[in-house]
């Protein structure tokens, strides 16, 4: 697949505070450079929390959970009872409390599994942009991308640049490729499914990025190169377990776009676009208002269906083949 949803992320947008110019984030202090160097994610994380001063963010998503971001890149997702932070969001300091398969409580683990949008990088792509209806009061604007076999819209907001640069920081989108735009990417359509979708974003506290109190961590850098060491087998277990849950989404999208195809050919070849070419058709869905409309409604619909179903048997998969390792490893019962 060409966009890694390893989660189903992703209301009006809320700004409170002052406003703040587009930046690049600076570079880590010394001594959080050291901690990260020295691959110990837990003094990684407390770095980047101390240089935390009035730079973040909450970003809701149409579904949960909520990602909050730093201008530095420092990151929390809340998932299954487990408080998340990183500096990169490949790997996590994952606070729990309550281990599965152990029973320890409140403890802080090492957790490797990536978490990243991104969209393949490609060169045979023809690209347009053009201006959208307002974003929450903001003005947003579309990047289409047509490639060979592959048709993808983004919808990005200029005036909050300076999250979307948060989000790269955080390694949650990938620099230089083609979701790296001048502006936050709030909407991620591919094929015609929506993929990922902000609803709203607003200012937070850097308290949202302390590790809890009360809780054990496990520091140092061997037990981070330990789960990184488990990393491959953990993945392929539950990466296994959820393409067979893709599946059952890619069917129940496909049968949506079978079931209205018959009107969108019919709305295409009444606006001139030749309905026997399927690059042709394609072109349509998504130059065509009414045809964009029609195919949009009914894929979202039956994809949150779809999505409504497999999240319970997606949890239950990172439960047992990642969490619970990790758990066994780290944090073995008392």
């Amino acid at each position: 697949m060409p966009v890694r949803p390893t989660l189903f992320l992703f209301a009006p947008l809320v700004a409170c505070g002052p406003s703040h110019p587009a930046a690049k984030p600076a570079e880590p202090a010394p001594d959080r450079k050291a901690a990260c160097s020295a691959g110990d994610m837990a003094s990684c994380v407390e770095e980047a929390r101390t240089e935390c001063t009035d730079h973040a963010w909450q970003i809701e998503f149409d579904r949960p959970p909520s990602l909050y971001v730093t201008a530095g890149g420092l990151s929390r997702l809340d998932r299954m009872n487990m408080v998340m932070l990183s500096t990169n969001t490949s790997e996590w300091l994952a606070c729990i409390d309550d281990c599965p398969g152990t029973g320890t409580k409140n403890v802080c683990i090492p957790f490797v599994l990536p978490m990243h949008f991104e969209l393949d990088k490609r060169t045979d792509c023809q690209e347009t942009v053009r201006d959208v209806v307002d974003w929450n009061g903001h003005p947003a604007k579309s990047r289409l991308r047509d490639c060979p076999g592959e048709l993808s819209e983004i919808t990005y907001v200029p005036d909050l640049e300076d999250v979307q640069h948060a989000l790269i920081a955080a390694g949650t989108i990938d620099q230089d490729g083609p979701m790296d735009l001048a502006g936050l990417v709030v909407k991620l359509n591919v094929g015609g499914a929506p993929v990922m979708t902000i609803s709203s974003v607003q200012e937070a506290a850097c308290s949202v990025f302390d590790v809890p109190a009360g809780y054990t961590l496990v520091r140092g850098a061997k037990p981070f190169e330990e789960a990184r060491a488990m990393q491959p087998e953990l993945e392929r277990n539950f990466h296994k377990a959820q393409a067979e849950l893709q599946k059952e989404i890619d069917a129940a999208v496909q049968a949506a776009r079978t079931r209205v195809e018959p009107e969108v050919r019919k709305l295409c070849g009444e606006s001139g676009y030749t309905v026997s070419d399927e690059d042709s058709l394609a072109t349509c869905t998504y130059q065509l208002e009414a045809a964009r409309a029609l195919l949009t409604k009914a894929v979202s619909e039956e994809l949150e269906r779809a999505r409504l179903d497999a999240e319970p048997k997606l949890d239950a998969a990172l439960r047992d083949q990642v969490i619970e390792p990790l758990c066994r490893k780290f944090a073995p019962a008392q």
